[in-house]
């Protein structure tokens, strides 16, 4: 895995071709992929247990920890 202090720099580099909607979607997908590894990376670094879950959408309604 890449730096997770560069997911930014990924991120904008996945959006620039993106103009056309096909070309966005995959870019999205890619996106959300690669924040769900950054994500994991951080959790598993500071080993801080969480309630979420994968298909889980509490967090946008109820404050977890």
């Amino acid at each position: 895995m890449a730096d997770p202090g560069a997911w930014g720099d990924e991120a904008r580099a996945a959006f620039a071709p993106a103009r056309d909607p096909g070309r966005l979607a995959v870019a999205v997908v890619t996106f959300h992929r690669r924040l769900d590894e950054v994500l994991a990376a951080s959790i598993r670094g500071h080993a801080v247990p969480i309630d979420c879950k994968p298909g889980c959408n509490y967090c946008c309604h109820l404050r977890l920890e």
